[in-house]
Parts: structure tokens; sequence; C-alpha cells
């Protein structure tokens, strides 16, 4: 099987580990001492708090796992957006945004507008987090010039996962000892990138629910990558951003359609429509789009037979559960997955209270 190293993984693939890498401590190195530096931080929250569950077959796929997922994922959706959760035919007006959408999506390649820009600082944070002899004090000049990121970068290191003692994170420098190089990569991409889902949100919660159900679908994606070893965490959490880009992307281009359109309400279950129609297939093309590596890219298909789709779609249910038991504080039938798999995930992800701010 392919293997593919962190940092090409991250190379290709900067803008899509941004949408929730805050929620993430990988494996650390220990940065370079400073005076009155902090001790280095402990390893990933999510390894040390994973119980060792053994598994029968970890790349087995569950019959109806994809099913399972489809159901719900629509009942998140739906209420995401208010919408009936029934299948309806639309109106002239709403059917000719719909068609407009499609063939904006047929068109084979996606439009930069709809894509999140790389961020300009990219290579050289991505040069310095890989130099062993960079030491703090270079990472936070390069931040240090752009202070939007530098502020999402202060909020970020606050937030309960990072933050390892009760002494707030002031300076750049201090975010950059507490968090160490491998935490600096996750806490800097959903820094750069999290303005991406608070972009046209209107009246929707959307794109809150599509971050929330990200960062715990990566979570959940390092937890079940740990059960089989260990070797696939990180690119197990860079496909559930990746699958995420596809939803977000048809979710902005209907947002773009009916601004257009003035004087027409937008129609909830036209966004719920296109979104499970076409987010999947969205996603794919993007990576495919990005030069992504063909391992990656052949997971987000939804018969593809690769291992990693497997856990994506794991991961996923999982993360959809746990959000629809939160906002209906009743237990929720885990479908295909065994209980003795899906059971600590969901508890680890109902503790989790960290967050890196909402999307709005």
């Amino acid at each position: 099987m392919m293997q593919a190293s962190v940092t090409d993984l991250l190379w290709l693939l900067v803008p899509v580990g941004a949408i929730l890498g805050g929620y993430f401590v990988l494996r650390r190195r220990r940065l370079p001492a400073t005076a009155g530096a902090e001790r280095s931080p402990a390893p990933s929250a999510v390894a040390a708090a994973t119980p060792v569950v053994a598994a029968a077959d970890p790349e087995a796929a569950e019959p109806g796992l994809h099913e399972a997922l489809a159901a719900a994922s629509h009942q998140l959706w739906n209420r995401s957006f208010s919408a009936s959760g029934t299948t309806r035919r639309f109106d002239a007006a709403h059917t000719r945004v719909l068609n407009d959408v499609e063939a904006l999506i047929a068109g084979g390649t996606i439009s930069p507008q709809h894509l999140p820009r790389r961020p300009a600082l990219m290579p050289q944070l991505q040069a310095a987090v890989n130099d062993p002899d960079a030491g703090p004090r270079r990472l936070s000049d390069i931040i240090a010039q752009d202070p939007v990121l530098a502020v999402d970068v202060l909020r970020l290191a606050n937030s309960a996962l990072f933050r390892t003692s009760g002494t707030p994170v002031e300076t750049i420098q201090r975010a950059i000892i507490v968090c160490g190089t491998d935490g600096l990569q996750s806490l800097l991409a959903a820094a750069l990138m999290h303005p991406v889902f608070r972009l046209g949100q209107g009246a929707t919660q959307f794109p809150v629910l599509l971050w929330e159900r990200s960062t715990r679908a990566a979570m959940a994606a390092e937890m079940l990558a740990l059960r089989a070893g260990g070797n696939e965490r990180f690119t197990a959490q860079l496909l559930t951003l990746l699958s995420a880009l596809g939803p977000l992307v048809v979710y902005r281009m209907v947002v773009e359609r009916y601004q257009q359109a003035r004087t027409l309400v937008p129609e909830p279950d036209l966004f719920v429509t296109l979104i499970e129609k076409h987010g999947a297939a969205l996603s794919q093309q993007i990576a495919r789009q990005w030069q992504s590596p063909p391992r990656l890219v052949a997971a987000l298909g939804e018969d593809s037979g690769e291992p990693l789709s497997n856990l994506l779609q794991r991961a996923e249910l999982l993360a959809t559960i746990s959000l629809l038991q939160r906002d209906d504080g009743v237990d929720i039938d885990t479908g295909p997955l065994a209980k003795e798999v899906a059971a600590p995930i969901l508890e680890r992800l109902r503790r989790s209270t960290a967050t890196t701010g909402s999307a709005a």
C-alpha cells in the first residue's frame, strides 16, 4: 500500500488541513529551549484518552455503513437548514437555481472563486515548521506578518485542547512553545482557513455544523486509526478534511446563486438535495484538482474499495451521531458499527469540550 509522507501530505493538502487542524495535537517534537520556556507538551490528547480496544479487522467494511451515514447526515443537514426532510418538486424559479448550480458542477473544474485561496504565508511557515533548527522566534516573526493570523493563533492556543496550564497564552512565541511544532502545524492550519466557514453563512447553521462535524470526524478518524496500529492517523485526519470541502463548495454555489436571484427566498430542501447529490463527488474532484495523492482521491469515492474510505465513513458516522446525541439528548443507534468500537469513541467525543471557535 502506498505510503505518503506527512510533509508531502501537508504540502499538497495545506488548504484542507486548515478546516480543523486546531483540534489535534499530533506527535510533537521538542522545540529548541528558550529562557523561561515551558516544558514540552504532552502527547496527543486524543491518543492519551483513547481506550485500547481490540478490533477484528479495522479495514473491513461493515454492510450498510454507507446507508447509515447517509441517513444520519440527512437528519443533520435537514436540521441545519430547517428543511422539511422530504423529497419534493421545486417550482420553476427554484428549479432554475438548481439547474444553474448543477451546470457549474458539471463543468468539471471548480472555479477558484468557490475554493479557499492558498494562504500566502504558508510556504514560509511550512519551511520553518519542518526546519529542526528553526526556533520559536523565527516562527513568531513569520506569523506576526499577518495581524489577523496572529490573533487567531493566540485564540486557538488558549483553547481547551492546546492550553496545558491555567496561565493564559499571551504571545505568539509562547503559543509555539506550548503547542510544539507538530501541534503548531494544526493550529496554524485552523487559523488560516477557519474564515472560509464564516463566509456567506446567512441565516443557516450549515457551515457551523459542517465545521463541527469535520472536527469531530477528524478526532474519530485518529482514534480509529490508533486502533488499527496508528500508522494512518494523520492521513485519516486529512481525509476527513478533504471530505468536508465538497459540501461546503456546493453550499457556497447555492448561496451565490440565490444572491443573484435577489428576490427569491432560499429553499432549504434545495440546499440539502444538492449537497447530498454532489457533495461527495465534489470533494473527490477538489482532491484531484489539487493533485492530491491518488490514494486519498480514491478513498473519497463511495465504492472505491480503498480501506481508508471505510475509515472515513466510520469517522463521519460517529461524528454525526455525536452531534445528534448532543442536540437531542438521547442515544442514537450506531447502525452497523460494533458497540465496542463506537462506544468509547462516542464517549470521547461527548466529553470533548475543546473548541476552536464557531464558524459564525
